[in-house]
């Protein structure tokens, strides 16, 4: 009946109500309860419409298992000046500072991104800061990386981080065979590169040098490998 209470009598003949109207109090709650759900979900879809600032706030440097390294760098390369932040997940068996050192040792090279003498770096342990480049396992480098397919395998550039997957830290790629040191030079500027606003490029001529913005860790396209941004990659 439209309005009126239902019953519905159980195997031992007590009755279960369920009334349509209810009480005046239970009506009050339950629309309490809905209006709050609906500005809890609002508030969700607002923060995550938000875009990035490529501005780092405090609560994205030591939530989620990760140790950033402390201490800061000088200022290397000429013009505006960017922060950046070198961070370990922390069930890696690997110290941030030294994993900072090899970061900051390939991005403040002349032969890498400060060489166009458009802008300046400086490695810190605190906000402001414009990235962070974080070193994490295969798992956390998928999830951080989402929803760029990273498999596992790759690396990525998403947000306001270059995420490093340590799989590929350790083992390279094939494209550069046993020469470790210098993929490690490539994944860093490869992936802080697209940071500095630099998006993927092919390889321009058979048997020259790649470009750091092409996916050498997938292949080489008949280029040689490269770890550094060639002239026709500057700003």
């Amino acid at each position: 009946m439209a309005g009126g209470s239902s019953y519905r009598r159980t195997r031992r003949g007590g009755v279960v109500g369920s009334s349509h109207d209810g009480s005046k109090g239970d009506r009050s709650a339950g629309i309490l309860l809905r209006v709050l759900a609906g500005w809890l979900i609002a508030l969700a879809l607002l923060v995550a419409a938000q875009p990035s600032t490529g501005v780092l706030g405090a609560n994205q440097l030591t939530g989620g298992g990760f140790n950033v390294a402390q201490g800061h760098s000088l200022r290397h390369g000429q013009g505006p000046l960017k922060r950046f932040i070198v961070e370990v997940e922390e069930s890696l068996n690997i110290r941030a500072k030294r994993f900072a050192k090899k970061v900051q040792n390939i991005l403040f090279d002349r032969r890498s991104w400060i060489r166009s003498k458009t802008f300046s770096l400086k490695r810190v342990d605190s906000t402001p800061a414009a990235f962070r480049v974080t070193l994490a396992t295969r798992a956390t480098t998928d999830r951080l990386c989402y929803p760029l397919p990273t498999n596992g395998s790759y690396s990525c550039w998403n947000g306001s981080r270059a995420v490093i997957n340590v799989w590929r830290w350790k083992n390279g790629a094939k494209s550069y065979g046993d020469h470790l040191k210098g993929y490690r030079r490539y994944l860093i500027n490869h992936e802080v590169g697209h940071g500095l606003g630099h998006s993927h490029r092919n390889c321009p001529r058979q048997g020259g040098k790649a470009p750091v913005m092409l996916q050498q860790t997938i292949g080489l396209q008949g280029c040689r490998r490269n770890p550094w941004p060639k002239h026709a990659e500057l700003p």
